[in-house]
This record gives structure tokens, sequence and C-alpha cells, in this order.
């Protein structure tokens, strides 16, 4: 660990915090391309990440939340994310628990 590296990015909050690193990826490049962000995408939605965000959402004529919403992805052009990799504590239920006959 070199004590003069910068801290590595955080999440901005905890609504955030649980944004795969790939899907950050393609937020920030989006963001990146409107140019409200400088690059290279770090995969972590941490501050700048959300203040790009809000920026962009303000810019649309969207509540400006920091927050990816589906209207605020569909406008940057991320594409839709399935979730069907994403494992939701109603997804392991569903997956666990016993077949009903």
């Amino acid at each position: 660990d070199d004590p003069d590296a910068p801290p590595a990015p955080k999440p901005a909050n905890r609504i955030v915090a649980d944004i795969s690193p790939g899907r950050v990826v393609q937020i920030q490049n989006a963001l990146i391309a409107e140019g409200l962000m400088t690059g290279p995408a770090n995969g972590v939605y941490d501050q700048a990440t959300f203040s790009a965000m809000s920026s962009f959402q303000s810019r649309k004529g969207l509540k400006p939340l920091g927050v990816p919403t589906a209207d605020s992805l569909k406008a940057l052009g991320v594409p839709k994310n399935s979730g069907r990799n994403y494992m939701t504590a109603s997804r392991v239920l569903e997956s666990t628990a016993p077949k009903q006959e």
C-alpha cells in the first residue's frame, strides 16, 4: 500500500453502493460522453458520479436525484439491465424454497 496514493473512491451513499461495478462503468462512460465527468470510469458510484448524474438529470428536465433512475438511464442511452444476475432477497427465497406440488 502506497501511503502517498490517493484514497480509493467510496460509494456516494447506501442507495448506490449495491450497483455492480460493470453497471457503474456503463453509467460513468455515458456521463463522460455527455461531458459531465472526466474519465476514466472507475466502477464506483462515487460523489463525482452522483454529481454528474444530478447535473444530467437537471439538464434533461428530470428530478435531480443523483441516483440512476429508469428515465435517466434511458435518456443517457444506457442499456436496460435485466437484473437476471442480481440476487435479491426474494430471488434467493424463490430459488431455495421447496417446490409446491
